[in-house]
């Protein structure tokens, strides 16, 4: 249910993953309407307050991502692409719309697409592995991706946040 560690957890989130709060967001919502069914009450405004405060959070952070000079992105936790900086677009030559989901690995060159995406499947699957791995985007720029798994205090998976850095060539 509903309790102050599950609105810190919320919080934090926001500031982490952006995106990805909307589910618990409406969690929290239909949790604080079951708490109090006539709709009633300081509990659902104390959840809209954390939506608002969310919202600001996120942008915030989406802000500070953007000045990124290589390229960000954040996952979900099954390491679907959520979203990608305009650095990572430029990096990739892949729209940001288009990299949602699994399209974010057709911005990777077709010689390393498949290296990339089994060391990427095995991050986002092994517990205490990180994804640490240099490769060419798709335009032939050589960068080293790097990704750290977000948990919540309990240690659950809330997704990954991570970064490309373009790099010389050896």
């Amino acid at each position: 249910m509903l309790d102050a560690d599950t609105i810190t957890d919320a919080l934090t989130t926001a500031a982490i993953v952006g995106a990805g709060m909307a589910p618990l967001l409406r969690r929290m919502k239909q949790q604080a309407s079951e708490l109090r069914p006539n709709g009633g009450g300081s509990l659902r405004d104390a959840v809209d307050r954390i939506e608002c405060s969310v919202t600001g959070l996120e942008s915030q952070l989406r802000g500070r991502l953007e000045l990124d000079p290589g390229g960000s992105f954040l996952t979900d936790e099954e390491g679907q692409c959520l979203w990608v900086s305009q650095g990572w677009v430029d990096l990739t030559g892949i729209e940001a719309d288009d990299a949602r989901g699994d399209g974010w690995i057709a911005g990777i060159h077709p010689d390393d697409r498949r290296r990339v995406y089994e060391e990427w499947r095995l991050a986002c699957l092994a517990p205490g592995v990180v994804f640490d791995l240099r490769y060419k985007t798709a335009p032939g720029v050589q960068v080293r991706g790097r990704a750290v798994k977000l948990t919540n205090r309990a240690k659950e998976s809330l997704g990954h946040l991570g970064s490309l850095t373009p790099v010389e060539d050896d």
